[in-house]
C-alpha cells in the first residue's frame, strides 16, 4: 500500500499546541510505540472474545488495536465492524469512546449493541495531536484496514462487509476515509491510496465533526466548549485554508459516498452539521439516516450515544436496523 508522506504538514498553532499538550499531559492519553500491555486473549461474560493491543503497523505511535470476536468463534466469518475513538485529536485510546461526552459509560456502551447484532468489531488507536498532525490518523486507519485484510482468517473477520464508525473526532477521521474510499479524485488530491476495494458497505457518524470550518461552533452558549473545539480543530489541522478544505465531508461527499447513518445530540455538539450532511445525502441519492432527537423532548450533549440511556437505547436500535439493510449480520 502506498502511503506517502503528508504534503505539507500543517503548521503548528502555538496557542492551541500549548494549552491542548497541557491538557493531554494531565490525562492518561499520550503517544507511545509500545502498547498499553502485551498482547492478551480474555473472554468476557457472554463468551466475547477479546484479542488486545495486537499492533497493526510501524511507522507512527499508537499503531495498535484491540478485536473482539462474538461467541469465542474463530471459525465464523461475521461482518467487520470497525470503530473509531473522539477526544479532539488530542485525547482518547480504543477502550474510551470520547473522553469529551457527557457522562461516557465506558466502551462495553458502544461495543455490546454492536457484538449483539452478530458483528466482529475492531477498536484501533491512532497518534494523536498536537505531536501528530493531520492526515496521520487517516493513514493510520488505511494502515489498520489492509493489516486486518491480511490476517482476516486469523481472526474470523470478513473484510468484505465492513463498516467503519467514529465519535467527534473520530467520526471527521472515519468520514474523511470514506471520501477516500469513495472517489478517487479525491483520493489522488489528498495522496492516500484507497484500500477496501469496494469493500466499504457503511459508515456511522456519531457526533462527528462534519464541516471542519464549524468546529468551534456548536449548539451551545457555552463560550468554553467552542473554544475548546475550536483549539483541538487548530491542534490537528493547523490554520492552513488547504486543510480545512480537504478535512471538510460535507464539502467533498459525492453521490458515490457508502450508505451513512448520521447521529448527534441536540446541546453543545454539531446537530446543525449533522443535518446539512443528511440533507446533501439526499441531494445526492445517498442512503442514509439522520437520528438527532429534539429539545423539546430531551436535552442530549456530545456523543450522547456512548452513555447508558433509553435514547442511547434507541438510537442502537436505528443504527443496526438502518445496518441490516445494507448487509446481513451473520451470514458467511
Amino acid at each position: 500500500m502506498k502511503n506517502p508522506e503528508p504534503r505539507p504538514t500543517p503548521k503548528k498553532s502555538f496557542v492551541a499546541d500549548a494549552i491542548l499538550s497541557a491538557m493531554q499531559k494531565n490525562s492518561r492519553f499520550s503517544n507511545s510505540y509500545r502498547p498499553v500491555a502485551e498482547p492478551t486473549r480474555s473472554v468476557a461474560d457472554g463468551g466475547t472474545l477479546r484479542i488486545s493491543d495486537i499492533q497493526y503497523g510501524t511507522r507512527y505511535p499508537n499503531s495498535y488495536l484491540d478485536i473482539y470476536v462474538l461467541g469465542n468463534d474463530l471459525i465464523t466469518k461475521r461482518p467487520t465492524f470497525i470503530y473509531v475513538h473522539g477526544g479532539g485529536f488530542v485525547l482518547g485510546d480504543k477502550i474510551s469512546p470520547d473522553p469529551a461526552a457527557q457522562g461516557d459509560g465506558g466502551f462495553g456502551v458502544v461495543r455490546d449493541p454492536i457484538i449483539d447484532a452478530g458483528y466482529n468489531l475492531v477498536s484501533i488507536d491512532y497518534a494523536l495531536a498536537p505531536e501528530f498532525k493531520y492526515p496521520v490518523p487517516v493513514i493510520q486507519l488505511s494502515q489498520a484496514i489492509a493489516f486486518l485484510q491480511d490476517h482476516a482468517s486469523d481472526y474470523g473477520l470478513n473484510m468484505d462487509q465492513v463498516v467503519i464508525g467514529g465519535a467527534s473526532a473520530g467520526g471527521q477521521i472515519v468520514g474523511q476515509f470514506a471520501l477516500i474510499e469513495s472517489d478517487p479524485i479525491y483520493s489522488e488530491r489528498v495522496g492516500i491510496e484507497p484500500v477496501m476495494n469496494g469493500n466499504l458497505k457503511a459508515v456511522v457518524l456519531d457526533s462527528a465533526v462534519i464541516d471542519t470550518s464549524r468546529a468551534g461552533k456548536t449548539q451551545t452558549r457555552k463560550m468554553v466548549t467552542n473554544l475548546l473545539f475550536g483549539l483541538a480543530r487548530r491542534a490537528y489541522l493547523g490554520r492552513s485554508a488547504r486543510f480545512l478544505r480537504e478535512a471538510d465531508i460535507l464539502g467533498n461527499v459525492t453521490s458515490n459516498y457508502p450508505p451513512t447513518f448520521i447521529s448527534d445530540g441536540n446541546t453543545g455538539t454539531f446537530p446543525d452539521q449533522a443535518g446539512d450532511l443528511h440533507n446533501k445525502l439526499n441531494q445526492l441519492g445517498v442512503s442514509n439516516i439522520l437520528n438527532v432527537y429534539p429539545r423539546t423532548e430531551v436535552a442530549l450533549g456530545h456523543a450522547f450515544m456512548v452513555s447508558p440511556s433509553k435514547f442511547t437505547t434507541d438510537y442502537n436500535r436505528l443504527k443496526v436496523d438502518f445496518l441490516s439493510r445494507i448487509l446481513a449480520p451473520g451470514e458467511q
